[in-house]
């Protein structure tokens, strides 16, 4: 078993009625090599009811141990998004990820200068 993606960054933006994830994951140091994922993205109501999915490969065709790739999944006519999940997929199946955001959001607070006082 392959170490787990990690999930680096993740937005979202909404024009209309269209919802647009998009992101950025990371095959870890050590991590065999990854090719052709999907990123997958389920859009559920603020009730919790699965609304709508969509799905769309990674910029990156293979992903050696190290490397970065963005994506981003459009999902048309979707007007009540209450939350959404996004997974990783190849051909074999789906693939395990963790969400590395939190890491992120504390490396750029513990490095953001004081405010003048």
């Amino acid at each position: 078993q392959n170490a787990p993606l990690e999930l680096v960054s993740m937005r979202h933006a909404r024009e209309g009625n269209t919802l647009t994830v998009s992101g950025l994951v990371r095959n870890p140091r050590g991590a065999a090599a990854e090719a052709r994922i999907t990123a997958v993205v389920f859009a559920f109501d603020k009730s919790g009811t699965f609304v709508a999915s969509g799905r769309a490969p990674l910029d990156f065709t293979t992903l050696q141990a190290g490397d970065e790739s963005p994506f981003v999944v459009t999902i048309p006519n979707v007007s009540e998004v209450g939350r959404y999940r996004v997974s990783f997929r190849t051909d074999g199946g789906m693939l395990r990820h963790v969400d590395r955001r939190s890491d992120q959001l504390r490396l750029a607070t513990a490095t953001r200068p004081e405010a003048s006082r």
